[in-house]
């Protein structure tokens, strides 16, 4: 009866020990990958973003006001909102949303009951917005570079007099109210730049009063810190993709749940399969080189590439360099041209003016035609050659 050999663990490990390195290499990429993606700071490129220093970004408003003792506090969803009130009940909140709660009517209704109407700033509504969070104010048309004059008796109107930027107008609709004291500020074509209605919400139709580009122009920053430096904190809230949420709680309607997992899968995936394509499929084989190239072919031929493109004077530069490394070589001197100059000189008995005008690249020509590129390397290779024969069968002279 025989008995097959069992492999031991050396065994296994010698000959699997490629793959399975791999394979550990390419798991910890993965987990060091997977833990930057989750543990790094998002860079805040959003419209009006506190922290975004753009030309649309919202830092330098953020700044101003913190300067003056406001507790500026940036937030992405309306639990975060909520978060802050509690601890500062009277805290201000500047809303400007870019399209999330348009798309979640709850969320919207859900912004009226947390935030009271007097502590409202809204820059730039959408119309739903308009229509949930305020008292008879609509959105009109869109404004493009717009300069409007105060027509208020609003003291922030007064020291702004004129505002200046991209938006939206603002329209009253007294009909749609239970009051008619609303202040309308700012008058555009059809309607106007800036409304505070009967219940207090400040509503700015033009977001460019709160834009780093736009901030510096006319009044504009009168009017960005009036409405956001009232109060000892303010929220600076831009909706986010948690705000997305539906009525029954679950993630954002836009990418159900299994996509996520589903990604991990398909990269775990890949990794085994790249791993498995690139496996061995046999013993490795050891080959010689087929070739021995030396230097000085290799010196030539990149002068040869030269000489093709035209440039002779490139050509000529490393054939003396690499010229100048085998002498060095040969004399056992550093390769610095000097001392390669000077010794070769002494060795040949030459005069060393005669050895600098072959082998120092700062005597040579800025353009050189072909013919004397064949000229100087000719020259190059004799000299070479001389050294070399001239060191293997030594005179009285270069003794």
């Amino acid at each position: 009866m025989t008995t097959s050999a069992v492999p031991s663990v050396a065994d296994l490990w010698r000959t699997h020990r490629r793959t399975v390195m791999l394979v550990a290499a390419l798991v910890g990429l993965f987990a060091i990958t997977v833990a930057v993606l989750f543990t790094r700071q998002p860079e805040d490129n959003a419209v009006l973003g506190a922290d975004n220093p753009g030309p649309t970004g919202g830092q330098a408003v953020a700044r101003v006001v913190a300067g003056h003792g406001v507790d500026v506090r940036p937030a992405s969803s309306l639990d975060e909102v909520r978060a802050i009130l509690e601890e500062d009940p009277e805290a201000r909140v500047l809303l400007y949303d870019e399209g999330i709660l348009e798309s979640s009517p709850q969320r919207l209704d859900e912004v009226a009951e947390t935030v009271p109407a007097e502590q409202r700033v809204l820059v730039a509504p959408t119309a739903s917005m308009a229509e949930v969070l305020t008292e008879g104010v609509a959105v009109g048309e869109s404004l493009d570079d717009v300069e409007a004059s105060a027509a208020c008796e609003l003291p922030l109107a007064r020291e702004a007099e004129t505002v200046t930027g991209t938006g939206v107008e603002l329209t009253w609709d007294a009909e749609n109210s239970d009051a008619t004291d609303a202040h309308t500020c700012f008058e555009t074509e059809k309607g106007h730049a800036l409304i505070q209605d009967p219940a207090g919400t400040t509503v700015i139709g033009l977001y460019d009063m709160f834009t780093n580009r736009g901030v510096s122009e006319d009044g504009n920053a009168v009017v960005a810190l009036w409405s956001a430096a009232a109060t000892d904190t303010l929220i600076w809230y831009l909706p986010g993709m948690a705000d997305l949420s539906v009525a029954g709680g679950t993630p954002s309607p836009v990418m159900p749940d299994w996509v996520r997992p589903g990604m991990l899968w398909l990269l775990v995936i890949a990794v085994v399969g790249m791993v498995w394509a690139g496996r061995r499929h046999g013993p490795v084989v050891v080959e010689p080189f087929p070739a021995q190239v030396s230097p000085l072919e290799s010196s030539v031929g990149r002068a040869r590439l030269y000489e093709r493109g035209n440039q002779q004077t490139a050509a000529l530069d490393t054939l003396q360099r690499g010229a100048l490394l085998r002498m060095a070589r040969l004399l056992r001197t550093p390769d610095d041209t000097d001392s390669v100059i000077t010794e070769t000189a002494r060795v040949l008995g030459r005069d060393r003016t005669d050895v600098e005008s072959v082998l120092d690249p700062r005597r040579r020509p800025e353009k050189l035609s072909r013919s004397e590129l064949v000229t100087r390397s000719r020259r190059l290779l004799a000299l070479e050659r001389e050294l070399a024969a001239s060191l293997t069968h030594p005179t009285k002279e270069n003794r």
